[in-house]
């Protein structure tokens, strides 16, 4: 059964909300209407296009690929329970639940449990998970391309994060926040991800101000010396 949900206004401003999609976005709050008390979701994209997008043209494909994006920005966690999807919306305690009902659908595993299976995740999640584990039998390569503390980027994500933070020094970047990062504990690698996007704006911003016009000499007008 749909349930009303409260949007607070830090939700647009939000570093989580921001690296997504504007209509990955949309979806997400169009989850809570449909999410249990507890905010989790039995997940299909069928059921998504359905209630989210009754009228518009997306593909369950392209759903995939805006829950991937939830996912990787720790907005939204994926699990399985008896072999079967469910998506649990994180962030819950800012809804403010009158009479809250008994939870639909199972909690999820414990994220560290050897029964957690993501079933949704994005390419370059993947890639990077098979790099890692080829990085932790390998005795030949290095593992990471930058590694401080508790942040550690293969190469893929590192060149991925120095092209879309172009006008930072990613390497010294990475080092000043590393020990904030500890702080973070498993979500350090989204914190990191926001911290950096934000500071990525702020140089773009001081770099593209416009330059102050220079002040005409009164000397140069005729009659002034």
């Amino acid at each position: 059964m749909a349930r009303y949900r409260t949007i607070k206004p830090e939700f647009w401003s939000s570093e989580q909300v921001m690296e997504c999609s504007p209509i990955a976005r949309l979806m997400f709050i169009g989850l809570w209407n449909f999410a249990d008390d507890a905010g989790r979701y039995s997940y299909s994209p069928k059921t998504i296009k359905a209630q989210v997008f009754p009228g518009d043209d997306i593909t369950t494909e392209a759903i995939r690929g805006m829950v991937g994006e939830l996912s990787e920005n720790g907005l939204v966690r994926p699990y399985t329970v008896d072999g079967k999807e469910y998506l649990l919306i994180t962030g819950w305690h800012h809804q403010k639940i009158d009479k809250p009902q008994k939870p639909r659908h199972p909690a999820p595993p414990p994220e560290d449990s050897p029964n957690v299976s993501r079933m949704v995740a994005t390419e370059r999640e993947k890639e990077r998970e098979r790099e890692e584990t080829a990085g932790a039998v390998s005795t030949t390569t290095k593992p990471y391309a930058f590694e401080d503390g508790v942040i550690k980027l293969n190469q893929r994500d590192f060149d991925a994060w120095a092209k879309a933070f172009s006008n930072l020094d990613l390497a010294a970047e990475l080092m000043s926040l590393s020990k904030w990062a500890e702080s973070e504990g498993k979500n350090w690698f989204h914190a990191v991800k926001g911290a950096l996007a934000k500071r990525n704006r702020e140089v773009k911003a001081v770099r593209e101000k416009p330059a102050q016009p220079e002040l005409t000499s009164w000397s140069g007008i005729p009659g002034v010396v």
